[in-house]
């Protein structure tokens, strides 16, 4: 595929975008006035297109926009490909709770069926409850320390979530491999001045990392995929470029997906 071509499918699809989300252009320009970027999170502009979609509403594994496009969602957080949009059963205990209080730092009288339905189901006997993925790297590391009674940590650079730790202190930085902000191997400071304590690193042999993925990426070829599949109804995940999915996800929706890919990239091979 020339370059030209690229070009050419883009300008098609960007147009097509553009004329059926007129609404979310207009939220767009407005959330400008208030919003770093227009929207409430910086990560939230690495679409394909001009501007965001922005939401109405999501149920089970759709999302509906606000110019009223229903959209299989294959782009699901990691919340969301556990159960799907707001099932019914969270619903209703969240809706039933949030009068009560929500932000209290103690804990409530239903933890411990919690905490027995956990042991039931999982087998575990004891349980902790983390927020965030990186809070759960926070707390085994805090737990292999305990148990080994050593404080350094072996490191993979790029590794999801668990950047430098400090012990005590959580996380430093951001992407370890990322070209602006590459650590020393032998666990110096960063291109920041930043000191990763307690963590070593030795070699483990080749491995593809970030870095070797982000030199295999053709931007230009992929936005126009992402747009594309948008365009026809499916959601992916551009800056993961995977698809997700929940308990919710029909193999119709599953379908629908395989025959939107197969026809963009026959738009791009023909």
């Amino acid at each position: 595929m020339t370059p030209d071509r690229i070009a050419e499918l883009s300008r098609l699809e960007t147009e097509r975008f553009v004329a059926l989300h007129p609404r979310s252009a207009e939220l767009a320009v407005a959330g400008g006035t208030g919003l770093l970027g227009g929207v409430p999170m910086n990560w939230m502009r690495r679409w394909p297109g001009p501007f965001s979609v922005f939401v109405a509403s999501a149920s089970g594994a759709t999302v509906t926009d606000v110019d009223g496009i229903v959209d299989d969602d294959f782009c699901l957080g990691d919340t969301g490909a556990m159960c799907g949009h707001s099932p019914l059963a969270t619903v209703t205990a969240v809706a039933g709770q949030l009068s009560k209080g929500i932000t209290t730092m103690l804990p409530t009288a239903q933890a411990h069926s919690v905490g027995r339905q956990l042991t039931e189901r999982f087998g575990l006997p004891v349980w902790q409850i983390a927020m965030t993925a990186t809070d759960a790297n926070r707390f085994a590391l805090r737990i292999a320390r305990e148990v080994t009674g050593r404080d350094p940590v072996d490191h993979r650079r790029d590794a999801h979530h668990l950047r430098g730790t400090r012990r005590g202190h959580g996380c430093l930085g951001s992407r370890a491999g990322s070209a602006h902000h590459r650590r020393d191997p032998a666990g110096g400071p960063d291109a920041r001045g930043v000191r990763p304590h307690g963590v070593t690193r030795r070699p483990v042999g080749r491995w593809r990392g970030g870095g070797d993925a982000a030199a295999a990426v053709h931007h230009e070829r992929e936005n126009l995929i992402h747009l594309a599949c948008l365009n026809r109804g499916i959601l992916l995940t551009p800056f993961h470029n995977m698809a997700l999915m929940s308990p919710v996800t029909t193999e119709a929706m599953v379908d629908r997906h395989s025959e939107v890919f197969a026809e963009v990239v026959s738009l791009l091979t023909n």
